[in-house]
């Protein structure tokens, strides 16, 4: 089914202004009919990728900088490209998308379902750095959910002791990575875990983290 750029902005709880925003930006795809942009719904519940991930190392180094840190390992035009890359968020008119597409390398992102009343011991479980929903720097009120880091080593226990369960729509959001990453996490990846939800909610969370950051 076809939309308009109105009845879009309804949908998702947005201004009109911020969907031509994303058509603009190509993080929503649209086509002109009658000289009017129409959206598919397909559009509406799309992870909004608009360019290539940056390699590993690279989306790890952004993370340090948007935490207001100096990243390790980097050269003098690595860190300039680092820097130039925290810039661009703040001037963009979807800062969300475009930090979802550079940093969706960072780690596997997996979505599970977890019994109801578990999400809770999941997030004090000392093998997952709490982080995105989870993390109260965003201000989201998540109680229901639980969302963090953790190690390849370690996912499959707490997989298996809390019966987590696959789901596209679970309530439990694990990214795993050999990095070795301790709560409180870095703000850079708190911003990167809510944009990867790509809904309005989390969208305007990322954008309040960006401007109050001091990384510019």
């Amino acid at each position: 089914m076809s939309r308009s750029v109105a009845e879009v902005a309804e949908l998702m709880s947005v201004s009109p202004r911020r969907v031509l925003q994303w058509i603009g930006s190509g993080s929503m795809r649209a086509v002109k009919i009658g000289g009017v942009y129409v959206v598919e719904d397909s559009e509406l519940g799309r992870r909004r990728m608009r360019c290539r991930p940056l390699s590993v190392d690279m989306a790890w180094g952004l993370v340090d900088v948007l935490s207001g840190g100096e990243p390790d390992g980097f050269g003098a035009t690595e860190r300039w490209r680092l820097r130039q890359y925290a810039a661009r968020l703040g001037g963009d008119p979807d800062p969300a998308g475009l930090l979802a597409s550079w940093l969706r390398g960072r780690a596997e992102r997996v979505i599970l379902e977890a019994r109801p009343g578990v999400a809770g011991s999941l997030r004090g479980d000392p093998r997952l750095a709490v982080s995105g929903v989870s993390d109260s720097r965003g201000g989201l009120s998540a109680s229901h959910q639980a969302e963090g880091y953790v190690r390849p080593v370690d996912f499959d226990g707490l997989v298996r002791d809390y019966l987590l369960l696959r789901s596209d729509k679970g309530n439990v959001v694990l990214h795993v990575t050999e990095r070795i990453v301790v709560a409180p996490v870095p703000v850079g990846l708190v911003m990167a875990d809510l944009a990867d939800y790509g809904l309005p909610r989390e969208d305007a969370v990322v954008e309040r983290m960006l401007k109050e950051g001091d990384w510019l």
